[in-house]
């Protein structure tokens, strides 16, 4: 697989079109984080290319197709609005004619003040000398470990809670990345689509089941590292009709909570053959 570096680096066509490259995995199916990490890489160039001096506060999608992992895809990120404190850009992924994602992505300005609060972040052990958590990934998922270099996981627990979900984890880049703040915005966004719709399945673990992403929202509180331990809280409070609700929270290893994920996902019973 190419580095997360290359993956997440887009290059202009033009206009307001941005082009991403394949990652070049042996999955068929493009990586949704993929697909959401360049189309806010391409967003946050739009912005740059007008003189936009904000960081990145959302990104609002819905995953239209399945992605052919073996090509790359377009990004057309263009302006909605551009306010003082607040900017929006829509953004549109694609192969060809085939929309695989659309969405808007909001920009802040920085610095503004207000008042204060977050969740604490729960008790859980260090990620040192936990279980990578493969033993709990579909078998037809294993093949993701061999390819994912860049990125270590540590499992904290995967189970069911009074009846739904819940499944907490470490992960962070396996080496030192670039030091841009918004390399590590952009990567956080690529890691938040892994590994958060297999919580749904905790209470249901063994049901055979088709699995995709349908729609993907991130909400960025404070700036933070990839390249340092970040634990993600997840939750699936609802499951129903072959779809199921996923929410997450990141948190720093210091315990500051840096990032809001909310994901809802395919998980539709396979049929028999």
């Amino acid at each position: 697989m190419e580095s997360v570096e290359k993956i997440l680096s887009v290059a202009p066509l033009g206009g307001q079109t941005w082009e991403g490259i394949a990652a070049g995995t042996w999955q068929k199916r493009t990586f949704g984080g993929q697909v959401v990490g360049q189309s806010l890489a391409a967003a946050v160039a739009a912005a740059a290319n007008l003189g936009e001096d904000k960081v990145v506060d959302s990104l609002h999608g819905y995953f239209v197709s399945g992605g052919d992992a073996a090509r790359g895809m377009t990004v057309e990120a263009t302006p909605v609005r551009r306010g003082r404190s607040y900017s929006n850009f829509s953004v549109r992924a694609a192969q060809g004619e085939t929309t695989l994602f659309v969405g808007n992505v909001s920009f802040r300005r920085p610095g503004d003040p207000g008042p204060e609060h977050s969740v604490a972040m729960p008790q859980v052990p260090p990620p040192e000398g936990l279980s990578d958590g493969r033993e709990y990934l579909p078998q037809k998922n294993l093949l993701l470990f061999s390819e994912w270099e860049d990125w270590e996981f540590r499992m904290v627990e995967n189970h069911a809670e009074g009846g739904y979900g819940h499944q907490r984890l470490w992960f962070r880049a396996s080496r030192r990345m670039p030091e841009d703040p918004v390399f590590h915005t952009l990567a956080l966004a690529y890691m938040s689509d892994m590994t958060i719709l297999y919580g749904a399945m905790a209470p249901h673990r063994g049901h055979p089941v088709q699995m995709a992403s349908l729609d993907h929202a991130v909400w960025f509180h404070r700036p933070t590292r990839v390249d340092e331990w970040l634990l993600y809280d997840q939750v699936s409070p609802s499951a129903s009709e072959g779809r199921a609700l996923c929410t997450g929270r990141i948190y720093a290893q210091d315990g500051t909570l840096v990032a809001t994920v909310a994901q809802e996902g395919l998980t539709r019973t396979l049929r028999e053959q």
